[in-house]
């Protein structure tokens, strides 16, 4: 039912930031600087999505900014009234946008140029075979020149080997995702990984996934 998976993702928004909230009560400077959350183009074309997460965000004191909102790259480029204006009263409460599985869709170089997002997530399938594909690695450069080129940061999904890893190192990727790094983990067995963390040592941003 699509109305329960609506509910589901509104729910998700909610505690998410208070999630955060929790963190930095008990973590302080310690606690994720940001949490990326996944929004279906579903809930997008739903009515009021900017408005709950504008009210999640007050609710638990949470600045906007640090709530990166993740779109699929098909998702992003609807040019449906409805998705476009989400994305754009999403924008403008201050909230950070993604494009999750980049490289999967079919857009042109111009409407990348006009991707309102700071953040683009290479899709697992070009990291994958990382390490001995040169087809990726020619895939991947290109995303990390073009990125950087538009001043936008890049992520690299599905790293499941130290190969994959050192690879995108080389590359100069900055910041990846995937089972090599961590598993998912539910948010109280987080919470003591954060705490052990030495402040001076941290990452300059530390992102929850």
């Amino acid at each position: 039912d699509s109305r329960v998976l609506l509910e589901i993702g509104r729910r998700v928004i909610s505690l998410a930031c208070l999630q955060l909230a929790a963190w930095d009560a008990e973590l302080g400077e310690r606690a994720p600087k940001r949490m990326f959350l996944n929004v279906s183009v579903a809930e997008l074309a739903h009515p009021g999505l900017d408005e709950h997460v504008r009210q999640s965000l007050a609710a638990a004191g949470i600045a906007p900014e640090r709530l990166v909102l993740e779109i699929t790259e098909t998702g992003v480029l609807e040019d449906t009234h409805v998705v476009g204006s989400a994305v754009e009263g999403l924008l403008s409460l201050g909230c950070e946008l993604a494009i999750d599985d980049f490289g999967t869709g079919y857009s042109s170089l111009s409407r990348l140029v006009q991707l309102p997002a700071r953040i683009l997530k290479i899709d697992r399938s070009f990291v994958r075979g990382l390490a001995a594909d040169h087809e990726s690695v020619a895939v991947v450069s290109a995303v990390l020149l073009l990125a950087h080129n538009l001043r936008k940061s890049v992520v690299a999904e599905g790293v499941e080997d130290p190969q994959a890893l050192d690879a995108l190192r080389e590359l100069g990727c900055a910041y990846a995702q995937g089972f090599h790094l961590a598993l998912p983990q539910p948010a109280a067995e987080l919470t003591p990984k954060f705490a052990a963390v030495v402040p001076h040592e941290a990452p300059e941003e530390t992102y929850v996934v």
